[in-house]
This record gives C-alpha cells, structure tokens and sequence, in this order.
C-alpha cells in the first residue's frame, strides 16, 4: 500500500479489523500498525492513529513513511509544532521525499487554524508570517541550495544525511548538518533543521546560537532574540548564549544588563570560542587576544579538510597579475572607498582582475566598477570550488579579500588557495586566525608593531593610513536644516555610524554634552524604528528631551554625504570607531572627534586623522575626548579654521589617492618578489615615495 491517508475507502472498518488480526499474528511488523494508523486517522480517530504511528516508529524509528502519517494526523489534531517536527524527520530521512516538502511549504496556510503550538515554537501570528513567507523561496530549495553561490560539500552532507536516516534523534549530527548548511549560505534549510533539533532538545544551547546566528543574518533580529529567551527558559545556560544576545541587543540599541554582560564577554569569547562569530569581537571591544581566538576557532570549523586546488608553478613576470574578491561591488562603503585603486593601477606593471560574489545590481557602481578591471569574472552561480578553479586558470599572482568576514564572505574560496599570496584587506578591520592568508594592509596606528603575535597574518604596514579613499565621491545636495528636521539655531553634532557602534558609555556622555550645551542636538543615522525608539528612551532616562535626538534616513549616497554640510562636529564612537563614515565626514569638510581605541577597528578615526594632519582631534581617554567637545562646542571658531585646513584635502595624505595607489603597489612588489625568492613571510614596511619616485 502507498502509506497515505485515504478518506474515500468504503471498506475502512473491514480493514482496520484485518490489520488488528495481522497486527496479533504479527505485531512487531512496522508497517502493519502504519497502515492502521492511516486506517485509524481516516475515520478521524485521531488517538487511536497517534497510538498506531507511534508504535510503528518504536519498532523501526527510520521510517520516514510512519513520520509523514504521523505529521498529517497531528495536523488534523491542529497540533502544529508536532506536525512541523514530524515533517522534518520524514525530510531528514527521505531527502527526495516531495510530499514532505511541500506539506512544510504549507504549513504557513494552515498555522492560522493551530491553537496549541508550545514553547519553544513562536507565537500563531509570528509562524504564520514566517511560514507564508518561507513558502515562497521554498519551491526553490534543494540540495543545489537556495543560494547557488554556496559551496556544496556533497559528500559530508550526504554521510551526515545518511547517519540521520539511522538516527535522526542525534543532536551533534543534527547540529553539525545545520552548520554545514548554515557556512553554505544554505539559510533557510539550515534554519528548517534547527528549529526541529531545538523541538526536540528546546535547551540546546548549540542549535539556538546557531539559529540566532541564522536569523541574524536574514536580518530578524527580533525573532533570533526570541530563539534565545525561549532556550533560556527551556533550561539553556545563560552564559553561553551570552555573546549573541548581547550583539543582538547592541543591534537593536537594546542595552539591558549592558556593564554586567560586557564584562562577562571577555571570557566567554575566550574559553567558548564557537559561540561567537568573528565579526562580533570587533563591536564587542575584547582584547586582540581574544579576537584572534574567536577567528582561529571559526576558521577551522568552516575551513579545515579543505583540500587546496591544483595550480602549475609560476614564473616570475614582469607584469604582476592582481585579483580583488568581493561581495561589495555595489552601492557599499568598500566599493565607495575603493573604486579609484582599481583605475588606477599602473597597467603597465600589472595586470587587474575583479572577482565579484555578488550578482549584478545594475548600479552605476557595478557599471564603474566592472569597467575598471583588465577582466571581470562573476562568481554568483558557482560553488566555491568552482570559484577557485577559476581564480586559479586565471593564474592571478596576489589575491586580495576585499571581504573577510563580513556579510556574503566566502573564506572557502581562498582556503583552497587558488593563488600563490592572500591578503586580507579593507573590508574586514582584524585578524582572519587562518593559515590561507598571508598578508593584511594596516598602517601603524592601527596595527602597533608589538601587537603582532594577535594576528595569524603579517602586516603590510602603509606608511600614511591603510585606507584607501575615492577623490570622485560626489558631495550632493544635502538638503537644508529645516529639511533634515534641524533646528535653525543651535550646534548640531552628528554621527552616522550604524547603531551597532553606540554603547551606552558614548551615549553618557553624549548626553552629558547636550545638557551642557544649550540649543544642540544629535544628529544620528536611522537604525529602524525600534533602535530609534529604544535610543530616544535611553535620552530620556538621562535627562534629555528625545526630540533633541534626530534620525537621519537612508538617501542616495551623494546626498548623504552632502548632509554633513550641515553639521557641526561629527562624535566618533568605540570600541569600533568610523570607518567610512569618518572619511566621508573629512571630505565633506565636517571635523571629526574621535577616542582612541586598543583594537584595529577602535584606531580607524585616529588613522584618518592623522592622515589629515588633525591629531589634535584624537582623544587619548573618554574623559579628554568630551572635553573636546564641548570645547569645540564653545568655541566654533576652531572648526571654521579646521573646515579651512579641510578646504585643501586633495593635497592631504588620506585624499592623495594616486600616491596611495603606488604605495600599495609596492608593497604587491615586494611580496610578489619575497615569493619567488623563497623568502619566508615577514611583515613588511612601505618607503613613502617622494618628489621624483612618484
């Protein structure tokens, strides 16, 4: 028999009496008590076919068929998160089994009618939205991946695939399935195993990190807050959830518990490594030492047993051939920095070659970007093996990740080493802990010399700031102060950086500063509606009225930039500092007041700073850095003469974008020239050309 549930069998009575004299004879056959359980399920005796199914998959706990029934007659019970979990199970043990597909693809239309989905599972509303949501890309999931860029390493997917269909109650197979998934960008099927592994086991602290992290990245925050409270209340351990909640809460400018929590980081990161991703250890402010280890630790879990790609040895050549990955190619703060190096390179001394892991956005970014390359190969569409391969035919010399790990990064393409040196560069402001690449561009206020040991890669170290900068960014009209929702009189201080960068030590005293003030505001850059909310609070509570708080919205990147027009002073913030923002601030002509950090991404505004020749608007402590301000404040015309001094920025360091170009390509030279020589790696330091050598 097909094993599914028929309602139109006029003979169902008479069955179920031959099934039960079978079932006597044989009772340990699965199949007998599934068939009786369809039998049961079709004259809508629901117990009776829950008690059936059940009993069929205690006899053999791999029978995808008995998980499928059993899913349909908890959906007839209405009982939504048992009829998900079943589903699943049937999935995980008959991968090609469509039915089981699409009555997950379904479940969104019939969640409404559910009134008995428990904790851990959402709220009726929320899994409904969720779900209808989810159906629509799910017709596109396969083992090929919703995101066709994702590697596919089919063979440790089918072994734990495989392992599953024996048992597919194993927590560490489960997890470890879903991690495969979630580092092949593979979301939405990541996301479908974990929340059946967390169905099944609501404490595991490992399945819901994982989930949050999954969430995050689909940019639902508010549900992968949801994922941890709800394992915090099954019995999960606080402490090890710890690093998402507080990124989430960061994101969401919600800083319940902040000093508690931030203190505690530090050693979570250290001793739990895999519960925290890369990228959040810059934002979180924790010692290099840390940094590095959290990088270490997510390198070799998404990157080890990598076998590298076949390349032929490479002659030395006059003319060095240089290939950019990126994600970026777009309308991105990289690409908005960037663009000019690649037009600018000496094409007479090297070959340039743009690799993008993006598709096409049809921006006029994309058009300039691809134009600037000698060749432009799209890697959307490929695998990350595939991707090497082709970097590697490409026989690209040095292979800059414009990337690191950041949003849409693909490590794995560069872990198989399709070029003889990486470099880590731009992108992503610390360590990548992996042994695939060699060299990271920093200068030396950034990366200080006796901080080596806390970087896996060496230092190119630049000799003016390591920051690339467009001299074509446009400055458009940024409106006026009526416009912007500016007062027409008062000192307008700003700061555009992602609510992400805003602890509430900056905000203190930022607040501190608007009642000394009289007449100021703060301009800030919109984080949404909820962030904007919770920052207009957190005034609130310290004394300020909110409507002193304005949110800027996102516009088109030349009028962004003409908005600084109108602002007084730009306050940086930390532990991770402006970065383009900072730079587009200096071109716009607006000063800007940082506090140095202890961390790459804590100097970037020093680094600008100085390469403007302004270090007297670097603080050394929090304490002399609102003192700054508000001496600025007080004295506007110390800003009229640092808007003069920024009148003339193309003849400054960090503007001087041709000198900067040569700089960096002597240092590509150097490399280049150390490999072929057989030399071991070792940090280098770029000569500042003068006069003639430019």
């Amino acid at each position: 028999m097909s094993g599914r549930i028929r309602h139109d069998d006029a003979s169902i009575v008479r069955r179920i009496e031959i099934l039960l004299q079978r079932v006597g004879r044989r009772s340990a056959d699965p199949e007998l008590h599934n068939q009786l359980g369809i039998c049961y399920c079709a004259l809508e005796k629901y117990e009776h076919a829950l008690s059936s199914l059940k009993q069929a998959l205690s006899l053999c706990p791999t029978y995808g068929e008995a998980w499928y029934n059993l899913g349909l007659t908890y959906e007839q019970c209405k009982s939504g998160a048992d009829a998900y979990a079943a589903f699943v199970k049937a999935y995980i043990l008959t991968p090609n089994y469509g039915e089981a597909k699409e009555r997950i693809a379904q479940i969104g239309s019939v969640a409404g009618l559910m009134t008995d989905i428990p904790s851990p599972w959402p709220r009726i509303s929320d899994l409904k939205k969720r779900w209808i949501k989810f159906t629509k890309a799910w017709p596109r999931l396969s083992s090929n991946s919703r995101n066709p860029s994702a590697a596919q390493p089919k063979k440790s997917e089918a072994e734990l695939r495989e392992f599953l269909s024996r048992t597919p109650t194993s927590i560490t197979h489960l997890i470890q399935l879903s991690e495969l998934l979630y580092f092949s960008n593979r979301l939405n099927e990541a996301k479908l195993f974990l929340r059946y592994c967390l169905g099944i086991f609501p404490s595991s602290e490992s399945a819901a990190n994982l989930l949050a992290l999954t969430l995050t990245k689909q940019s639902k925050l508010t549900s992968a807050l949801e994922v941890i409270a709800d394992a915090i209340n099954a019995g999960a351990r606080k402490a090890q959830l710890l690093p998402h909640s507080f990124w989430l809460e960061l994101k969401l400018s919600h800083w319940r518990g902040f000093s508690n929590n931030h203190k505690a980081i530090e050693k979570i990161v250290k001793t739990r490594p895999e519960t925290v991703e890369p990228l959040m250890t810059l934002f979180f402010g924790v010692s290099l030492d840390a940094q590095l280890r959290a990088a270490r630790d997510f390198s070799q879990r998404q990157n080890s047993n990598i076998p590298h790609i076949q390349t032929s040895p490479r002659m030395m050549a006059r003319k060095i051939k240089i290939g950019y990955v990126s994600a970026d190619y777009h309308d991105h703060p990289v690409a908005q920095l960037v663009a000019e190096v690649f037009e600018l390179h000496d094409r007479k001394n090297f070959n340039v070659e743009g690799f993008a892991l993006l598709t096409d956005d049809g921006s006029k970014m994309r058009r300039r970007v691809r134009s600037s390359f000698d060749k432009f190969t799209d890697l959307w569409g490929t695998s990350n093996e595939q991707a090497a391969k082709l970097i590697a035919q490409a026989n690209i010399d040095i292979l800059v990740d414009l990337n690191g790990y950041t949003t849409h990064c693909r490590p794995q393409i560069f872990a198989r080493r399709p070029s003889p040196i990486q470099i880590n560069y731009l992108g992503y402001p610390g360590t990548m802990g992996a042994d695939f690449i060699d060299y990271m561009v920093v200068d030396e206020t950034v990366v200080h010399a006796d901080e080596e040991r806390f970087y896996s890669e060496k230092m190119i170290y630049m000799p003016h700031s390591y920051q690339a900068n467009d001299r074509h960014r446009a400055i458009g009209d940024g409106g006026t102060r009526a416009s912007n929702g500016l007062p027409d009189i008062g000192f307008v201080f700003c700061c555009f950086n992602a609510n992400t960068k805003i602890t509430p030590p900056v905000f203190d005293i930022w607040m501190r500063v608007l009642r000394t003030v009289p007449q100021s505001v703060l301009w800030l850059f919109s984080g949404g509606d909820v962030s904007d909310n919770n920052l207009r609070q957190e005034a609130t509570a310290r004394g300020v009225d909110a409507s002193r708080l304005v949110f800027a919205p996102r516009v088109k990147n030349d009028q962004h930039i003409g908005r600084y027009k109108l602002a007084d002073l730009f306050l940086d913030t930390w532990p991770y500092n402006a970065h383009t923002t900072a730079s587009e601030a200096l071109w716009a002509g607006c000063p800007v007041v940082t506090c140095m950090g202890s961390t790459f991404a804590g100097r970037v505004a020093a680094s600008l700073l100085k390469s403007v020749q302004l270090e007297h608007l670097i603080a050394s402590s929090p304490q002399e850095y609102e003192q700054l301000i508000i001496d600025y404040a007080r004295n506007p015309q110390k800003l009229t003469a640092i808007r003069d001094h920024l009148a003339k920025r193309e003849a400054l360091p960090l503007f001087d974008t041709p000198t900067f170009v040569k700089h960096l390509e002597s240092a590509y030279r150097e490399v280049y020239e150390r490999y072929h020589r057989q030399q071991p790696l070792q940090s280098i330091y770029v000569k500042e050309l003068i006069g003639e050598c430019l």
